[in-house]
């Protein structure tokens, strides 16, 4: 087993702590697979997106987005009933509550008007 050139007890170059465990340098690294041209990424290696087999994903992810933006426009139409009914229903009970406090008052008014009738004759 080869010992690290840098021990515990020397400061790297950069400044920063010793690392204990780290990875080997990208010189040490693992060789490139030998059917892979020197210098290529790995994604070269796999066929490039012109077959059949890269249009039927393409279609499985179109018809996942339309799937999910039908069910985008449908929660958008349910949320708008909801608002919409959420609205009516605040409007119903802010005219409940303006007409509660018009005969709260309309009533007071009539029994002032009465107890001033039955005490005038008396006056």
């Amino acid at each position: 087993m080869e010992t690290d050139p840098r021990s515990d007890a020397q400061p790297r170059e950069d400044g920063a702590a010793p690392e204990s465990g780290a990875a080997p340098p990208a010189a040490e690294a693992a060789p490139p697979a030998a059917d892979a041209p020197e210098g290529a990424a790995p994604e070269a290696a796999e066929p490039e997106g012109g077959g059949p087999e890269a249009a039927a994903p393409a279609e499985e992810q179109a018809e996942a987005v339309q799937h999910d933006l039908d069910e985008l426009q449908a929660k958008a139409r349910e949320r708008d009933e909801f608002l919409a009914l959420a609205q009516r229903t605040q409007a119903d009970f802010e005219n409940f509550r303006k007409r509660v406090a018009r005969d709260a008052g309309a009533a007071v008014d009539k029994g002032v008007r009465k107890l001033a009738e039955e005490l005038f004759p008396a006056l």
